[in-house]
């Protein structure tokens, strides 16, 4: 039996001409079915695909169907590619034959609502949430924006707090008054190792009018429980009608506050914990 063209069937079946058992076994590998070709659609679901005889491959595409060869297929994971170490399936993304590809996992524990999605570019098993096996290109970059508000007004506030142990953070943060002439901006990195007097805070500045517009950091707080601050060196809230608030963004740069890495094969863990409360 063989898969057959529309145009080849319908001869098989034209008035006054017995079809014969070929024809018809012709015209059932011709169509598709539910569970052999593992094609299904509902409406809670939608279109279904599945695996075909445990192979890996779901979808493939062809400039024409003749072709041997796929030019992009969409699989779940594979020997030697996309083998997630929780024993969960990846889907994966290649162009032509395979090699490197573009990768979809999670990771986390589903049931308690844990579950993270993970992508990876040329990473067949991603370790991170965005995980790039080459370069990166970007018009710009920008860190999550600050969860709590810091007025300008001169006094401390804090950004990060409930700290323990080791941590390092990336901080972009400008300010200014239109119309004032006072404009300020912050680039800076903070380290900290249990709050010690070691620890360093790197900052350049750059500001329009006077140093006393400047936006300072520093750590406070107790060993195992500190905060990262910030102000503006004067305040920018002449009258008592005024509210002026400094922006920021801050990036995580260091994710093993107690060093259990340090202990182990850094290939074989991931843990990277959220900062601050």
């Amino acid at each position: 039996m063989t898969k057959r063209n529309r145009k080849i069937l319908a001869e098989n079946f034209v008035d006054g001409k017995m079809p014969t058992q070929e024809a018809f076994g012709d015209l059932i590998d011709s169509m598709v079915n539910i569970v052999d070709d593992g094609f299904d659609k509902s409406a809670k679901d939608g279109m279904k695909v599945a695996q075909v005889d445990n192979g890996s491959k779901l979808i493939s595409f062809y400039d024409e169907i003749t072709v041997k060869d796929p030019l992009w297929t969409i699989s779940f994971s594979i020997p030697g590619y996309g083998e997630n170490t929780e024993g969960r399936k990846n889907l994966n993304f290649f162009g032509g034959m395979g090699g490197n590809g573009f990768t979809l996992s999670t990771c986390g524990n589903a049931a308690k609502g844990e579950e993270k999605v993970r992508v990876g570019v040329n990473k067949g098993n991603p370790d991170y949430e965005m995980d790039v096996g080459g370069v990166l290109a970007a018009d710009g970059r920008i860190g999550r924006k600050g969860k709590e508000s810091v007025r300008a007004d001169g006094k401390w506030h804090p950004i990060v707090t409930g700290l323990d142990g080791c941590h390092a953070f990336e901080i972009m943060a400008g300010v200014g008054k239109r119309h004032s002439g006072r404009y300020a901006l912050l680039h800076a990195f903070a380290l900290s190792t249990f709050n010690s007097s070691q620890d360093g805070i790197d900052s350049r500045q750059a500001y329009f009018s006077s140093k006393c517009d400047q936006i300072e950091l520093r750590w406070a707080g107790e060993t195992h429980n500190y905060s990262l601050e910030m102000r503006t060196r004067c305040s920018f809230e002449q009258k008592a009608s005024d509210k002026v608030f400094i922006r920021y963004y801050l990036t995580q740069l260091w994710f093993d506050p107690f060093m259990e890495d340090c202990g182990e094969d850094e290939d074989t863990t991931d843990d990277r914990r959220g900062y601050g409360k």
